[in-house]
């Protein structure tokens, strides 16, 4: 039942860390070729005054199947706009994961 509300397609840029010619660490990201079925959810006007401060800066919610392999060091992309993960929680049952998106 829950698997029929991800209508939606993202995909998942993870994190590479290498050194440059300066033997300097650098983070770059490299975006998956899977989609991954989520459900994207606009923030709401009544959530943002609702939750003063928190959600300030939040664009989306993204939804996840519970299987996601899907952190905080990741980014989203979704409709070719790129965000980071704010925050990330599984829900008590093991069903899914929310996360709070902020575009880049």
């Amino acid at each position: 039942m829950y698997d029929d509300l991800m209508t939606h397609t993202c995909y998942k840029q993870a994190a590479v860390s290498s050194q440059n010619a300066f033997g300097e660490w650098t983070e770059s990201y490299t975006t998956g070729t899977t989609g991954i079925e989520c459900r994207m959810s606009p923030l709401t006007a009544e959530e943002k005054i609702a939750e003063s401060g928190r959600f300030d800066d939040v664009s989306y919610k993204g939804f996840f199947k519970s299987g996601a392999s899907i952190t905080l060091t990741d980014r989203i992309v979704y409709r070719s706009n790129t965000y980071k993960i704010k925050e990330l929680t599984k829900d008590s049952e093991f069903h899914h994961i929310e996360t709070l998106l902020v575009g880049l």
